[in-house]
């Protein structure tokens, strides 16, 4: 059992109904007995599994316990289900279920087919679909029908990736990472890590990743964006930064704001977003608010370029678009059928949007949104590939619908 007995804390096994009790935690997590989340019985073996995402074996009902992690993501153990000495579920908070069939000695996922994950983002490089599951990097190279998880970076070192922050910029996946004790980051979002929080590119021979750069003056980074060789970073409570091999870190200014949740930026402009929804354009070494106070209170939902047009949508008052980098707005609602807008999706031309029940496409010369679809889900994130328009949704996965000329 799980519990308290005078001062202690932790696991306690009774051999005599109840009468006496011995602690029986792993020696590992007695510091933290509390990160124990649950525990199995198979016959005399017992499974603990942790907050952190460590699941323990003993074979002598407690008296010692070894790790058994081989395989298994870092996240936090809901459920541990033996089925005989060899067989065991285990199911996790963002990533799943994962089964051993030799004992613990090595785990494998075995989602196919679970769709209720949440999607927070969809980026496409050529024919391939990406996307974060958990603290996950997954992709798919046939359309959604089936998803893979690029391989555990885990394996050669210890990331942590606690909020989906990536984005693609010429046929390259970047990601915002740390890098240290995977045990302490899983506690701790915000902790540096060994090397600080950096950028890593995903090696898409053989799905891996490659360091760009990290700095210990790098706070935890919450969204970016990447114009050529220039990548911007938007963090918790320190606001932008920008980095290119020849200048390093700089900071850019915005840390008076608690954290910058969206960055898109092109050749001329980086546009911020705040966690209050207020906008700011950084042209010639200077902030500048270009929100007006109709978008602060509708709460924006998405922003983005499509060419030298800047389009951003918001949950109560549908789409607005500015076609001089953000000094005028102009409302363009006309063929929606409600005005509250989540998500953004372009090909680089045409432009797609979400409603909380229907997908639309602007047609320019009719000045007028199209309705293309419908889905009872609430859409998170758009992106289009070769003719479809595919939606991640708040808990039930990935959709896609065609697209018809």
């Amino acid at each position: 059992m799980s519990g308290s007995i005078g001062e202690k804390s932790g696991f306690f096994r009774s051999n005599d109904g109840g009468a006496s009790w011995t602690l029986i935690t792993p020696e590992e997590v007695k510091e933290n007995s509390d990160s124990v989340q649950t525990i199995a019985v198979q016959d005399e073996r017992l499974y603990a599994g942790t907050y952190d995402g460590l699941i323990y074996l003993s074979e002598d009902m407690g008296d010692s316990w070894i790790s058994i992690n081989d395989g298994v993501m870092h996240d936090e153990i809901l459920t541990v289900l033996p089925i005989n000495d060899n067989t065991v579920f285990m199911g996790t908070l963002g990533n799943g279920v994962f089964r051993t069939t030799d004992a613990g000695d090595s785990w494998v996922e075995c989602n196919t087919g679970i769709i209720n994950t949440s999607v927070s983002k969809l980026e496409v490089i050529g024919d391939k679909l990406y996307t974060f599951v958990g603290k996950n990097i997954v992709y798919s190279a046939d359309g959604g029908d089936t998803w893979q998880p690029v391989n555990d970076p885990s394996k050669q070192s210890k990331f942590a990736f606690f909020s989906p922050t990536f984005c693609v910029s010429d046929g390259e996946f970047y990601i915002g990472a740390s890098f240290g004790d995977d045990k302490y980051l899983a506690s701790h979002p915000s902790y540096p890590g060994d090397e600080g929080w950096g950028v890593y590119r995903l090696n898409r021979e053989n799905n891996t990743l490659v360091k760009l750069f990290t700095d210990m003056d790098l706070p935890s980074i919450e969204s970016m964006d990447v114009v050529g060789n220039t990548f911007y970073m938007g963090t918790w409570v320190s606001g932008v930064f920008q980095w290119d091999q020849k200048m390093g870190l700089t900071k850019l200014g915005l840390e008076q704001h608690h954290y910058i949740w969206l960055l898109s930026a092109n050749s001329e402009y980086v546009i911020a977003v705040t966690g209050d929804s207020e906008i700011y354009r950084f042209k010639e070494n200077r902030w500048n608010p270009i929100h007006t106070a109709e978008m602060i209170d509708a709460g924006l939902s998405d922003l983005k370029w499509v060419g030298s047009t800047l389009y951003a949508t918001f949950w109560n008052i549908g789409v607005f678009r500015s076609k001089d980098g953000g000094d005028t707005w102009a409302s363009i609602n006309d063929g929606l059928d409600d005005t509250s807008v989540t998500s953004i999706g372009t090909d680089g031309t045409e432009v797609y949007v979400s409603t909380s029940t229907s997908f639309f496409q602007w047609i320019e010369e009719k000045q007028h949104w199209k309705s293309i679809g419908s889905l009872t889900q609430q859409v998170s994130s758009l992106a289009v590939v070769d003719g479809f328009l595919y939606a991640g949704t708040y808990g039930s996965g990935v959709y896609k619908i065609r697209i018809e000329k």
